[in-house]
């Protein structure tokens, strides 16, 4: 079926040896143009628009596979993409407005898709940097074009796997080639990608593919990646992309090399890496999954340097797991460490909540033990914004005795009119006269009522005279 549709066109002459064929020409001012295609026995559909310029687009489908044409004059290239049936292959011709262009398609006449055919020519020297050229960037299109219709196999990228891990849509892609389990498809990207593991590791896209490795690697290929990142593997469990893949790695250590490789590797960063906003995440894994015997070193290492730890803002968090996840022996080490520096920590921003979590895991004698350390000094801390929590927090979980103590060095201080009136000890004062046993109750109202006059007229003072006066009308 020939069907020619023209609008002041001048000599148009168009010759197809082909069975079942549509040829469609539409052509505005158009110089004279001969074309002339040998085809195997296809559907073919050749469009050739031209509007006042010299350029040939050519759209050629035939049974939905994919190639390329590309059409050349004097002054302008434009690549097209034309699907083949049988056979992906690349099919180049020149064209111009007064020449002939020949092309075969037949499936004997072309070759096999590779991803490096499909590239165009790569600019250099100021043709590259006045073009702003980027080689990446034409890969990831290619690939972003042919990975999302699944018509690329993994063998059509030797050699170009390393960019396509840094392409989001080549990296889901070689990530599901993984997922089917396939030896010589693992080993094909594992070879390429493992000279490369450690840069990868820290890449947006790329690390995504690293922990997919790690994950269906055999354990001979995982020790060649433990091994080639663990001299970089500090500086990686820092990288907000990196510390997902260490993670990862952590997560599948599989044999006892891998483990002291990566235990050797971090052993005298810990506290550089818990105050690391991504690297505490390796560390708090390293906690979760290693055994008692190999997380040691964490444990000697926080006990080392107790304050600095605690007192930091991720460094109060990761201690808390330490305790979490540590055996009898680690955590005894821990808490005698904080118990020993608790009057310190107590004052601190973060190190407070260090303080107030071992009152609450603890024993009843390991916490009878911590809050003597505040023995003398409990007026003051109650006065001070991080203390004065803690403080409450030990009245609540103390045995009677030690809370009788307490609740007698409140009314034996000098400072107890102060205390009435501070915005932080008011509530410590408060909780006091909540949990106090009936005789000391007494005894602690009876201490407070000559400041009831004072406490009339501040905002403070007026909530213990509330709660004495609500206790005496019952």
């Amino acid at each position: 079926n020939l069907n020619n549709n023209s609008n002041n066109n001048n000599n148009n002459h168009n010759h197809i040896q082909h069975q079942n064929q549509n040829h469609h020409n539409n052509s505005n001012s158009n110089n004279s143009n001969n074309n002339s295609l040998a085809t195997s026995p296809n559907n073919l559909n050749i469009n050739n628009y031209t509007n006042n310029v010299n350029i040939n687009h050519n759209n050629l489908s035939i049974n939905g596979n994919i190639g390329n044409i590309s059409n050349h004059n004097s002054s302008l290239s434009v690549p097209l993409t034309v699907p083949l049936a049988n056979n992906n292959s690349i099919i180049s011709g020149n064209t111009s407005p007064s020449s002939n262009t020949s092309a075969s398609t037949s499936p004997s006449s072309v070759s096999g898709l590779n991803i490096n055919n499909i590239l165009p020519p790569r600019p250099v020297g100021a043709a590259a940097k006045a073009s702003g050229h980027r080689r990446a960037h034409t890969t990831t299109s290619i690939i972003t074009t042919y990975t999302r219709k699944a018509e690329l196999n993994v063998d059509q990228l030797v050699g170009r796997i390393f960019q396509t891990c840094k392409d989001q849509h080549g990296c889901r892609f070689l990530q599901k080639k993984l997922e089917e389990k396939d030896e010589a498809t693992l080993s094909l990207i594992f070879d390429e990608v493992f000279p490369h593991i450690s840069e990868l590791m820290t890449d947006p896209f790329g690390n995504y593919l690293c922990q997919k490795l790690i994950e269906h690697c055999s354990d001979e290929q995982r020790l060649k990646v433990v091994k080639s990142a663990a001299n970089d593997l500090v500086n990686i469990s820092k990288n907000m992309h990196g510390t997902r893949a260490v993670q990862k790695m952590i997560d599948y250590l599989s044999s006892s090399e891998q483990f002291t490789l990566v235990v050797n590797s971090l052993r005298n960063h810990v506290v550089d890496l818990i105050q690391d906003l991504n690297g505490n995440h390796v560390i708090q894994r390293c906690l979760q999954k290693l055994a008692d015997a190999n997380k040691q070193f964490i444990y000697d290492s926080v006990a080392g340097h107790c304050v600095e730890v605690a007192t930091h803002r991720h460094g109060c968090c990761v201690l808390q797991r330490c305790i979490d996840h540590a055996s009898l022996q680690q955590k005894d080490q821990l808490i005698r460490e904080i118990i020993f520096h608790a009057l310190k920590l107590v004052q601190d921003p973060y190190g407070n909540y260090v303080v107030q979590y071992v009152l609450d895991k603890s024993a009843q004698e390991v916490a009878n033990d911590l809050i003597r350390k505040f023995a003398g000094h409990l007026p003051e801390l109650s006065m001070q914004k991080f203390s004065s929590n803690v403080i409450e927090k030990c009245l609540l979980v103390a045995d009677t005795n030690t809370r009788s103590w307490m609740i007698d060095e409140f009314m034996e201080s000098r400072t107890l009119e102060s205390m009435l009136q501070d915005p932080y000890a008011n509530y410590v004062m408060q909780t006091a006269l909540n949990i106090s046993e009936s005789q000391q109750y007494t005894r602690l109202v009876e201490a407070i009522k000559p400041f009831l006059p004072a406490l009339r007229n501040t905002p403070y003072g007026k909530r213990i005279q509330n709660k004495i006066s609500k206790e005496t009308h019952r």
